[in-house]
């Protein structure tokens, strides 16, 4: 679950989804910048980026 807004969804021009999020401040209690998957070649962010999402708590 993404606890933010989608404010802009483009496509690289190798056709990769960015998307842009954006919250409010008086709408959560933090803000977390969470970026991985970055090269290509290094697939373990996504793996990451994906277990920190679920596995998290409000903590």
């Amino acid at each position: 679950m993404i606890f933010a807004d989608l404010e802009l969804k483009i496509n690289s021009p190798k056709g990769n989804e960015i998307l842009l999020l954006k919250r409010q401040p008086e709408k959560y209690k933090s803000t977390v910048l969470v970026i991985g998957v970055f090269h290509g070649d290094e697939p373990s962010g996504e793996y990451l980026i994906y277990r920190y999402l679920k596995d998290r708590n409000e903590t």
